[in-house]
């Protein structure tokens, strides 16, 4: 890729990581957007207008691992998430869950379309596949099937750089190695098939943010890879 269509920018990232007194799953990730967004009354925290969702690429997400459990945001999401009370509970559910420590890790970070491609992996589920292009997934040969994985993988980013206000000029190309591990039930009637693995993009992400669908119950987080791995 031309140096001069590579196109970079700082924006605003914040990581708040709350050490809990139980052992969490990636379904906390849920519980824990309802829980902050019971104190904090506004819509980037839950993405919902009212009863509805509101669909925008979200500026706040929220992760479940083994680390804790952590809220990210880019942008207006990070300069909200910097003002978070401290949270001696959480509401996780039905149970009250201690918080030992909250941390506030704010930064500036590099995002947009690079020259050399960066290597990442899905460290939770992606879930790429809406109902209709899993049919059409479903009924391809294994070689269509990488090809529509792949074209996915860049329209999720030019959502995401669409959302924060980002013109992507650059052409993104991308190598997707994504299998199929289950089918996740988000909600009664909808369910939805998770793959892991790894894929390559000319376009840098901000740390711990994700790709496709209910990235901001913990879906899709992607962890940037060493050069070599």
């Amino acid at each position: 890729m031309n140096s001069d269509v590579a196109t970079t920018t700082l924006i605003e990232h914040c990581i708040v990581n709350f050490h809990v007194s139980q052992a969490i799953n990636l379904e906390d990730a849920r519980r824990l957007r309802g829980a902050i967004a019971q104190v904090m009354q506004r819509p980037e925290f839950h993405n919902h207008l009212g009863q509805k969702l509101n669909y925008v690429e979200p500026l706040i997400r929220y992760v479940a691992s083994s680390g804790g459990l952590n809220a990210i945001g880019i942008c207006n999401g990070a300069m909200l998430l910097k003002e978070l009370p401290r949270f001696q509970t959480l509401r996780l559910g039905q149970n009250d869950v201690d918080v030992h420590r909250q941390t506030t890790t704010p930064s500036r970070v590099e995002v947009g379309a690079v020259e050399k491609s960066i290597r990442y992996r899905f460290v939770s589920e992606c879930l790429p596949l809406n109902q209709e292009n899993h049919e059409q997934w479903r009924r391809m040969h294994q070689s269509e099937k990488s090809e529509l994985l792949r074209r996915i993988v860049i329209g999720n980013i030019l959502s995401f750089a669409k959302g924060i206000g980002m013109s992507v000029t650059a052409r993104l190309e991308a190598d997707c190695e994504l299998v199929p591990v289950g089918f996740r039930t988000l909600k009664p009637g909808v369910r939805m098939l998770g793959f892991t693995g790894e894929f390559s993009v000319n376009f840098k992400l901000p740390p711990m943010w994700g790709l496709g669908k209910s990235t901001s119950r913990g879906f899709g987080t992607v962890q940037q890879l060493e050069a070599g791995k």
